[in-house]
């Protein structure tokens, strides 16, 4: 069996290359809606597109050449514009965050955090200190910090005006793969299998841990007071913020990397589907129809797309739990899908950013679902 360290690795080393193994495109029934690209961007042959994120009228995408390239979206059209090619990086970027006209990036190869202004397109500087490879970090310009963490088992608190580090948080015994902040706490998972929960005003020791996963915890998020936490050991398990106690245990089948939730569902990548859960531990349905593993998911408005090593993207109806439609059109796995407002945008190994009309949102927005 992997160490908890070696398992993170391993995922970290497929986020950043994704799944080069696809099967061939499926057939499509007659009777489902296929929906065909408005816009093809084609980048540098070879160069895949690992990371889109949106900002507004702003497209950021990450490729295999570690560039950052920031595009402007024209929202009537879906046509973009490439404004500006951002250099420095030595791998590409797994994380983009975007606060107040900054950008803040890092690489699971490099030990900083790189910023970026928005309006210049000019490096701000690094925040540097961590000595082992950064796994997650946060920014939170409303109270002018940074947090973040890594394999060396810390987590740091920065300056972003001075991008010295003011804090380091010490109490993991492995791997720390996540932090994220709600009002006055601080939390974190690790491989050493636990949750911790820090106050900011005092900071120190942990307030609380929280134990009972049996392997890594990938990831977590926070939601109405309640901590979900997805983990290697099969498990989402839902806690109470406040007291520490474990509300929910939801045994999925499946190691937990990726999840996410809407409402009152829960939703979490099974390979070739997404098996949907309420938040007391029902399995509801399975989103069945992807014929290779499921690289990226996104839940935006009452719409959920899925990226696929099929080639394919699909949109699904996150009331009805039904399929709405088949995006056809990439020539490789796709790796990364954002949607904003009527666009979808979706990149993939075949060095293209595909824009995508959906054509579902207008109806939804005249019925009321958005």
């Amino acid at each position: 069996t992997l160490s908890s360290s070696s398992a993170a690795s391993d995922v970290y080393k497929r986020q950043e290359y994704g799944d080069r193994n696809f099967t061939t495109c499926m057939e499509v029934s007659k009777t489902e809606e296929v929906l065909l690209p408005t816009t093809i961007v084609v980048l540098r042959s070879g160069e895949e597109i690992l990371r889109l994120k949106k900002i507004g009228s702003t497209v950021i995408s990450v490729g295999s050449d570690s560039r950052i390239r920031v595009w402007s979206l024209n929202r009537s059209n879906g046509k973009l514009q490439l404004e500006k090619t951002l250099t420095g990086h030595k791998a590409p970027p797994f994380k983009i965050d975007y606060e107040n006209q900054m950008l803040f990036t890092s690489s699971h190869r490099e030990k900083c955090i790189k910023t970026w202004d928005l309006q210049t397109y000019e490096g701000i500087g690094e925040f540097i200190g961590h000595t082992g490879f950064i796994t997650f970090f946060e920014a939170n310009v409303k109270d002018q910090l940074v947090y973040s963490c890594s394999f060396d088992k810390t987590i740091r608190q920065w300056d972003i005006r001075s991008r010295k580090c003011c804090n380091i948080l010490v109490d993991h015994d492995d791997v720390v793969t996540q932090v994220k902040t709600f009002r006055d706490s601080i939390v974190s998972s690790s491989g050493d299998n636990t949750i911790k929960i820090w106050d900011k005003r005092t900071l120190g020791h942990p307030v609380r841990t929280l134990s009972g996963h049996q392997q890594i915890i990938y990831s977590f998020f926070l939601h109405n007071g309640a901590i979900y936490s997805g983990s290697q050991d099969c498990t989402i398990k839902v806690w109470d913020m406040k007291s520490g106690y474990l509300k929910h245990n939801l045994e999925t089948g499946h190691p937990v990397q990726h999840f996410s939730m809407k409402g009152k569902s829960i939703y979490s990548v099974n390979r070739y589907a997404i098996d949907v859960w309420n938040t007391k531990g029902k399995k509801c349905c399975s989103l069945d129809g992807h014929t290779g593993r499921i690289n990226t998911m996104t839940l935006y408005k009452n719409f959920l797309i899925t990226g696929s090593s099929d080639r394919t993207l699909r949109i699904w109806d996150v009331k009805t739990a039904k399929q709405m439609a088949l995006l056809r059109s990439h020539k490789g796995p796709v790796h990364t899908a954002e949607g904003k407002d009527r666009w979808i945008l979706s990149g993939s190994t075949d060095s293209t950013i595909r824009v995508w009309e959906n054509v579902f949102y207008k109806n939804s927005e005249e019925n009321g679902w958005i």
